[in-house]
């Protein structure tokens, strides 16, 4: 999506990205320019890149700092034993 900003971890594998959306006249949700942005949509990515929506924010500056977290929140490594 044209807009979309998207946070990497450093070996390059997307881990969450972000990006203006709004509802168009058909219904359903449609990537847009930032200006005719009705919310923004955060995606996290899993292993492979696929992103999965995880969120919508009123504006661009809530948008990132959700999506910095989903990145956190990702790059994290996590074993269950049991």
């Amino acid at each position: 999506m044209q807009h979309d900003i998207t946070t990497r971890d450093s070996s390059g594998r997307k881990l969450a990205s972000y990006g203006p959306r709004r509802i168009s006249d058909a219904g359903p949700v449609e990537p847009c320019e930032p200006h005719e942005a009705t919310f923004w949509r955060v995606y996290r990515h899993d292993g492979e890149g696929h992103p999965e929506c995880v969120g919508d924010t009123l504006d661009s500056s809530d948008a990132a700092r959700f999506a910095r977290y989903v990145a956190l929140v990702g790059a994290i490594k996590i074993t269950l034993e049991g």
